[in-house]
């Protein structure tokens, strides 16, 4: 090949740099790694190239205007075709682009015999659409390889030409407007159980979604539920849908008995804005359409109100009678669709919901657990409502908060008044302790139940003691964590909690004494004090507006006191430091720090300093 390929190394890369118009087949030598730039461009009698096991690379245009090129293996090494790489190369009639490889735009551009391709797992991340890449207007047949979990929006967007779809056995997920534009009938095999083709239908069978539809005449099955935003017609500029016309895919819509369809796609909405101009033939097509699937959502909603009317109120009798029987004291509410009970227990408390159409399932369940509430442990109650499927109320929970796997107390309502941490929340937050985030004041929360030893419960509950006024102590599995007076983190006295404290004794170790503390880190977040006057703009410090504290003992490891920290302590009358008066005068003092107290020295271990 050395007369045919101009080869060049080039750090390390041994690259094909030019090839000889007049060649016809050409087989890379094994060394090559790299096809570059124009390589191979406008070699119009090559008809075959058979690249190697190391060949990484095949650079823009390296093959573009080679019209007779018939046949190119392209081995699984490739992990990148450049854009138009194979521009204009008209005679090729298919192509196979290995796994994993990222192709540039308009690989494929102007290849009018390439009729069929088989697109593997691509990185398509650049991606709109398959239409990037190839010249859509002459692909007849496209089979999506295994391995492709998903298919791009847009995927198909331009394929006019196109006859027939295979979808690999992996697909599991078809993105919005995968076949926009597409408005010819085409047949689709489908090779894995997420989806099916029946009667011109495209639908996925997990969620009986109807993606598309590629048929004239439309009968909506009786299992489909929801309908897909292009599913009928094309509703790609619907921004401007005053000046834009739209293309109806189907020309009727009925649906079978039974059908549960109970919601217009979301961008239909701003479609019957317009319904009241004057519209041409396709946009009267549409407008029957919406109507006719318009009728059907009204229809099920209206059969839905009266059986939900009808369930509720057999759901409501069921549950007062159980409750009634139970003997049990309990709050109960309702909406259309639920009934709810909240239950104290002997520590904590719990929250049901109780679908109205399900009242068969948990009245039983329901009838056991209520005789569980006098004798155990609301723990034990937990475990039970989960393993019987009763649905526990968490971040929605009216008064009593039971917060499981998935959970974030961050959700909780300002009206909760007691919570209940599962074990699997707390396994879940050594993961991500955002979970355990709490933003915002719970002035009703009085008790914290956590199904974790103490020592595991002090660090996750932390910041309930700036938020819960009212919350004394954190009940554990091994026993109880009250209210500390003083919080501390990392060697900084970040907050004071009991305004009402009297004498503050600082052990050693204790290196500042900060409000305005933060670790790094969103997930490790820990606010500093936070204890906030009535406006927001208010300054912060440890000690401020104690006005009962009398008496503060600092070791002398304490190198900064940050501002307002014992700012307002008027009964503050004796301050005292473990080091030297040399010492104390290094100490770091910010604005205001000890402003309106009662001392005028501070007694050091060698003598008195000086305010």
């Amino acid at each position: 090949m050395e007369d045919v390929l101009k080869i060049e190394n080039l750090a390390g890369d041994i690259d094909v740099v030019r090839c000889d118009k007049n060649a016809v087949d050409v087989v890379f030598p094994e060394n090559v790694t790299r096809v570059r730039r124009q390589a191979f461009l406008d070699c119009g009698k090559l008809e075959s190239v058979k690249l190697n096991a190391f060949c990484r690379y095949l650079a823009e245009m390296s093959f573009k205007g080679c019209s007779s090129l018939k046949s190119i293996e392209i081995p699984p090494s490739v992990k990148e075709i450049g854009g138009q790489a194979f521009k204009d190369c008209s005679s090729l009639p298919s192509v196979r682009i290995p796994d994993g490889c990222k192709v540039k735009s308009r690989a494929f551009e102007g290849c009018a015999s390439l009729e069929s391709v088989v697109i593997p797992n691509i990185d398509a991340a650049f991606l709109d659409g398959y239409y990037d890449i190839f010249d859509t207007k002459y692909i007849k047949h496209i089979e999506i390889a295994d391995g492709v979990k998903k298919l791009p929006q847009r995927a198909f967007k331009g394929f006019y030409a196109l006859e027939t779809l295979v979808i690999g056995k992996d697909v599991s997920n078809i993105g919005d407007f995968a076949f926009r534009g597409l408005r010819q009938e085409i047949k689709i095999e489908v090779r894995n159980p997420n989806f099916a083709f029946e009667n011109g239908m495209l639908y996925n069978k997990k969620t009986k979604k109807l993606i598309r539809c590629f048929s004239k005449d439309i009968v909506v099955p009786s299992f489909i539920k929801s309908i897909g935003e292009d599913a009928f017609f094309d509703v790609e500029s619907v921004r401007s849908i005053a000046e834009q016309t739209f293309l109806p895919y189907v020309e009727s819509v009925s649906f079978e008995q039974g059908c549960t369809v109970n919601a217009l796609p979301k961008l239909w909405k701003e479609l019957c804005l317009y319904f009241h101009r004057k519209m041409d033939k396709n946009e009267m097509t549409i407008k029957k359409i919406v109507e006719t699937v318009n009728a059907q959502v009204v229809k099920q909603k209206l059969k839905a109100e009266k059986i939900a009317k009808v369930s509720q109120m057999g759901a409501k009798s069921v549950l007062e009678a159980v409750v009634a029987e139970s003997g049990v004291i309990c709050e109960k509410w309702e909406d259309k669709d639920n009934q709810y009970i909240g239950v104290k227990c002997n520590r904590g408390g719990i929250e049901l919901k109780l679908p109205n159409n399900a009242a068969g399932k948990w009245h039983e369940p329901l009838k056991e657990l209520l005789g569980m509430i006098k004798s155990k442990d609301v723990l034990e109650v937990v475990a039970f409502a989960q393993k019987n499927k009763l649905a526990l109320q968490g971040e929605k929970a009216e008064r009593y908060a039971v917060v499981g796997k998935g959970g974030r107390f961050s959700d909780l309502g300002r009206n909760v008044a007691s919570i209940v941490a599962t074990k699997e929340f707390v396994a879940e937050c050594d993961r991500k302790p955002v979970a355990f985030f709490v933003d915002g004041e719970l002035p009703i929360l009085n008790e914290i139940v956590i199904d974790a030893p103490k020592k595991a419960a002090s660090a996750l509950c932390n910041r309930f003691w700036f938020y819960a006024h009212n919350l004394k102590c954190v009940k554990c599995m091994d026993g109880e964590l009250s209210r500390p007076d003083l919080f501390f983190k990392a060697g900084v006295l970040c907050a004071c909690l009991n305004k009402d404290i009297e004498s503050v004794v600082l052990d050693e170790g204790v290196e500042r004494i900060c409000a305005d503390f933060f670790e790094d880190g969103y997930d490790n977040a820990i606010i500093g004090v936070i204890y906030r006057g009535p406006f927001e703009n208010e300054q912060k410090g440890v000690f401020k507006n104690c006005f009962s504290l009398k008496s503060v003992k600092l070791p002398k490891s304490i190198v900064d006191i940050g501002p307002f920290t014992f700012f307002g302590c008027h009964n503050l009358s004796s301050l005292e430091f473990a080091g030297t008066v040399s010492q104390w005068k290094s100490v770091e003092k910010g604005k205001n720090w000890h402003k309106w107290c009662n001392f005028a020295v501070v007694k050091c271990a060698d003598g008195e300093a000086e305010l």
